[in-house]
């Protein structure tokens, strides 16, 4: 499997043990009635913590994997791109005897850019779904709570309504400068890419 494909699973199964943070830490809500509503909720709020600690653990021990196979790979795109390139500078100029491409200080200088711009990226993504994830939690507890005092379906019903539409949505990994939320799958996905498409 090439690196790119391994990272973008990384973050699809980080993704998912989010979710199943999320799901867990709420609970199923079964047997509480409408008079300890507020209870469960108190509850439930003070998890959000010990949820966040969770999270930030499974986030750092996605990235401790995530972050050597991306400079991985931006060290191999380099490298397919120095051997083109050098291909091409020899077809016009055979002559010419250039620096070898790992010697070269403009290419340690933009591998080190590319480098930095990647690792910001996944740092910024990391962040956004721990917030997200904390802003799910709270919303599905908020809408199922609603639902059940003003419905005729029970919380446990009503939590797991809220919770599916939540994990069909999934966490948004970044959310733009249009209010634009960009699913993990689809933005990991543009960072791979853009990534790889940079030139040294």
């Amino acid at each position: 499997m090439q690196l790119s494909q391994q990272i973008i699973e990384i973050y699809l199964k980080l993704e998912g043990l989010l979710l199943d943070s999320i799901g867990k830490a709420i609970g199923s809500g079964s047997s509480v009635p409408k008079e300890t509503l507020a209870k469960w909720q108190a509850g439930r709020y003070k998890e959000l913590s010990r949820l966040q600690n969770y999270q930030l653990q499974l986030i750092m021990q996605a990235a401790k994997k995530i972050n050597p196979k991306m400079r991985s790979m931006i060290r191999e795109t380099a490298a397919v791109e120095a051997r083109i390139t050098t291909k091409e500078i020899k077809q016009v100029l055979p002559e010419l005897e250039g620096i070898p491409f790992a010697d070269s200080p403009n290419t340690r200088q933009a591998l080190m850019t590319l480098d930095l711009e990647a690792m910001t990226r996944l740092e910024m993504m990391n962040a956004t779904m721990l917030k997200q994830s904390s802003s799910i939690y709270l919303e599905i507890i908020t809408q199922a709570s609603a639902e059940f005092v003003n419905g005729t379906i029970t919380l446990e019903e009503a939590l797991v309504k809220t919770a599916t539409k939540w994990s069909e949505n999934g966490i948004p990994a970044l959310i733009d400068r249009r209010g634009a939320k960009w699913s993990t799958e689809a933005y990991i996905n543009m960072v791979v890419k853009n990534t790889q498409k940079k030139r040294c």
